[in-house]
């Protein structure tokens, strides 16, 4: 997303050129990318703003935006291509995935509307579980923090949410 970017900021040779570096000295160096929660920058942009995830009764017009919308597919194909991106510029064998501080998953309409019966967790696995298959397709794993597994996922095993996972 090249418009986002600020001054000064990483370009893709840049950031092939640090990878170059790091393999020279055999340093892992592991990109990250947030892909739920951490997105208010992305979100604030009047191009992104309707993926904002909120609660109703808030307006979503007004709602200091963080979260993306797990439920819908344009958020998907946001992010595949950030990964993709990103993956085009790094050779690490995994990417991290963020995942940590999801403030909200699963309130707004297209969420209620896309599973009705499904926890936080449940969406929070599943997203994510996608994520790592898209990772898996181009020959990567995926890292996330695991804040939000710990609080959300108390009573589910990690075979449940996908063995792609690694835990930090």
């Amino acid at each position: 997303l090249p418009r986002l970017a600020g001054p000064g900021a990483m370009t893709p040779d840049n950031a092939r050129e640090l990878d170059a570096l790091c393999r020279q000295y055999s340093i892992a160096l592991i990109p990250m990318l947030n892909t739920l929660g951490h997105c208010g920058e992305l979100l604030a942009t009047q191009r992104h703003q309707h993926l904002t995830e909120y609660k109703p009764p808030e307006d979503q017009r007004v709602v200091r935006p963080f979260n993306l919308c797990a439920s819908r597919p344009e958020t998907h194909r946001l992010v595949y291509g950030m990964l993709d991106d990103l993956m085009d510029c790094f050779s690490a064998p995994a990417i991290h995935v963020g995942g940590d501080e999801v403030s909200c998953i699963g309130e707004c309409p297209v969420c209620k509307r896309a599973s009705k019966n499904a926890t936080a967790a449940d969406r929070y696995c599943r997203y994510y579980g996608r994520i790592l298959e898209h990772l898996a397709r181009r020959g990567r794993r995926g890292g996330i923090w695991g804040d939000m597994l710990l609080h959300q996922t108390k009573d589910k095993s990690e075979k449940e949410c996908g063995d792609n996972y690694t835990f930090h």
